[in-house]
Formats: C-alpha cells, sequence, structure tokens
C-alpha cells in the first residue's frame, strides 16, 4: 500500500475483496502524494478496516469523488459521519453498514452528491431518510433495497425534497403501499426507472399512478409483487418501454 500510494498521477483505485488490508494500510496510502489527484475509491469487503481508515481518508483524500464502503462491518456511526464531510463526493455506496439515522444525515450534507446506495441498511427509519431527503435535494440515483423500516411517510418527504430523481430502488421496502407510487409520480417528473420488487402491498392502483404520470418512465421492475394483476401490467407494458416482472412462476421481460 506505501508503494501503491506514491503514484502521483493515480485517480481510481479498486481494493474491493482485498480482506488483508488493515488501517495501517490505508494510512500508508494516504501518507501518500497519490491522495493529491485520487477520486474514485472501492473498499467493498475490506472487512479489518474501522474508523481510523474512515479519518485518514476523510483528512487527506480531498478530491474524492466516488466511493464505495461496501459490508465494512467496523465502521462505526462516527466513521460513516467523517465520509459525509467529503465536500467533493458526487457517488457513494454503503451497502450493508451501520449507518442510523444520524450518520445518514451527515451523508446528506454533501452538496454534490448525485448517487446514494444504502441497500441493506437495515437501521435507517422515516426519521433519517427525511432529513437526508431535506439536505440533499440534487440526488438523482437512490437504493434503498432492504430498507425495511421505511414507510410511505418517508417516501413522500423524498419526493417533494428529491424532485430531480431519476432511478430508485425501493426493492424489499415491505411497508410501503400504492401511496408512495403516487407521491413519486405526482411531484418526481424525472424519474426514469423504479424497482418495487417484493412490494406486496403495491397493488394495481399504485402501477395506475406511474401509468399516467411518469412521462418520463420507461423501466419498471416488480418481480414477486402478488397484489399487482396481470391485467395491470399488460396496460403497463403499452406505456412503458421496459417491464421485467414475475407472474404464475415465471419471470418475463416485455419491452416494446
Amino acid at each position: 500500500m506505501k508503494a501503491i500510494g506514491t503514484l502521483k498521477q493515480l485517480r481510481v483505485l479498486n481494493l474491493a475483496d482485498c480482506l488483508l488490508i488493515t488501517d495501517s494500510g490505508i494510512k500508508a496510502l494516504t501518507d501518500g502524494p497519490c491522495t493529491a489527484r485520487l477520486r474514485e475509491l472501492n473498499l467493498t469487503n475490506c472487512m479489518r478496516l474501522s474508523d481510523s481508515s474512515m479519518t485518514n481518508l476523510s483528512r487527506r483524500c480531498k478530491r474524492l469523488a466516488y466511493v464505495k464502503l461496501c459490508h465494512l462491518d467496523q465502521i462505526s456511526e462516527n466513521g460513516l459521519e467523517l465520509i459525509g464531510q467529503m465536500d467533493q463526493l458526487i457517488s457513494i455506496d454503503i451497502t450493508g453498514t451501520q449507518t442510523s439515522d444520524t450518520s445518514l444525515k451527515s451523508i446528506g450534507n454533501s452538496n454534490n452528491l448525485r448517487s446514494v446506495t444504502l441497500s441493506y441498511c437495515r437501521q435507517i427509519t422515516d426519521l433519517g431518510l427525511t432529513k437526508f431527503a431535506t439536505s440533499c435535494t440534487s440526488i438523482e440515483y437512490l437504493n434503498l433495497s432492504f430498507c425495511a423500516q421505511l414507510t410511505d411517510n418517508a417516501i413522500r418527504s423524498m419526493a417533494f425534497c428529491c424532485k430531480y430523481l431519476t432511478t430508485l430502488n425501493i426493492c424489499s421496502c415491505s411497508l410501503l403501499t400504492d401511496m408512495s407510487l403516487q407521491y413519486l409520480s405526482g411531484v418526481c417528473k424525472y424519474l426514469y426507472e423504479i424497482d418495487i420488487s417484493y412490494c406486496h402491498l403495491i397493488t394495481d392502483k399504485g402501477l395506475k399512478y406511474l401509468r399516467r404520470n411518469s412521462h418520463y418512465l420507461k423501466r419498471i421492475i416488480l418481480v414477486e409483487c402478488p397484489n399487482i394483476s396481470r391485467a395491470a401490467i399488460d396496460k403497463l407494458v403499452l406505456k412503458i418501454p421496459f417491464v421485467q416482472y414475475h407472474y404464475t412462476s415465471k419471470s418475463s421481460e416485455l419491452t416494446k
């Protein structure tokens, strides 16, 4: 890592699945001149890293814009809040981390954020997402899959704050109902793609909202939505170019 840190022109570094990397390795990296230009860093599954690494990254890597910290179990709320202090951040993926309402609010303070992945961040509630959306209004891509505590209230707040949203994944957000789709279709006029798979409370009525009001919508994924009928899907296909669904034990993809 010390040798890598000496690369003055380094802009992209992918260390995903490098299981032996420790905080000492990240410190050796950030002590080098590579920090002056480093823009993209992937530390997915580097499970030995802790808040110490987040401290060094936030202090030294001022130009980081694209960061992946998936499944880093030893990073606490404090460590995640440090990442939120990176003012050049454009995209962050913190899938499967200990992200809570407090750290999510801090991450939302990054004014340049456009893409955020929060998949499997199960501690997030309506309060955290609402505070995040209030301060991160320019977000375009948001993945909330498997954030099982979220309700329609959170989606309503997000929709009214994040009007430029183009891609949304709410797969397995099992508490969401048709009301969420009504809010999204009524306000998020630039929505291009949405995944509502395993949202068992969503019905034909929700699809009707999407079909009528989402003029830019081109892709819908709705696997295992038992309360959505084949008739509703057939109507959706007439309006939306790409629809992926699961019906009568058979996966299908329909395009115009």
